[in-house]
């Protein structure tokens, strides 16, 4: 049921985007969001789905992604400013929704606070270079917590979770790194 919903909300996202794309702001004054890409996870090799899932690479138009910078926050040290990650075709947010729990697509907050479960950051260095990629681990800014492919079983979906960092050369950190591809 959960499932149904789901996809059920995102055919409604599909079809009133682009109807909120221009009534809604895409961040704070003067940042500018990023190109969409694809979030690739080292680990499967699949890439982030608006659902807190992966799929195949390349993946479509629900596996996009932009960052939406907020720098008023000031970055922390040896990290990127704050961001959004916000899917350009639901115009929804990735939220952390706690310890081990699959990450969610909520609406994107316009005014969102430093404490936000919806700012994400990344190393200004690579985690790990794999496969001429520059991957990284992605932190939530206010758990602390990285997205986490972890990895399914007898047929289930591979769900993205977040979850305390492991060593980024360590085995279980391939599905904690990700990198961005062109779409």
């Amino acid at each position: 049921m959960k499932r149904l919903l789901s996809h059920l909300a995102v055919g409604l996202a599909v079809v009133l985007t682009p109807m909120a794309a221009a009534l809604a702001p895409a961040g704070p004054a003067g940042a500018a969001e990023s190109t969409p890409s694809r979030l690739l996870n080292l680990g499967t090799g699949q890439v982030l789905g608006w659902n807190g899932e992966v799929a195949p690479a390349p993946g479509g138009a629900l596996q996009l992604w932009v960052r939406v910078p907020h720098p008023g926050f000031g970055a922390l040290p040896g990290f990127t400013a704050p961001y959004q990650l916000r899917n350009p075709i639901t115009n929804l947010c990735l939220l952390d929704y706690g310890d081990g729990a699959q990450v969610v697509s909520a609406p994107c907050l316009v005014d969102v606070a430093a404490d936000s479960p919806q700012l994400w950051q990344h190393h200004r260095t690579p985690d790990r270079i794999a496969h001429d990629h520059p991957y990284g681990l992605l932190f939530n800014r206010l758990s602390g917590r990285v997205l986490t492919a972890r990895p399914s079983t007898a047929g289930q979906p591979i769900l993205v979770v977040t979850v305390p960092p492991a060593g980024p050369n360590s085995d279980v950190a391939a599905f904690q790194l990700w990198t961005a591809i062109a779409p």
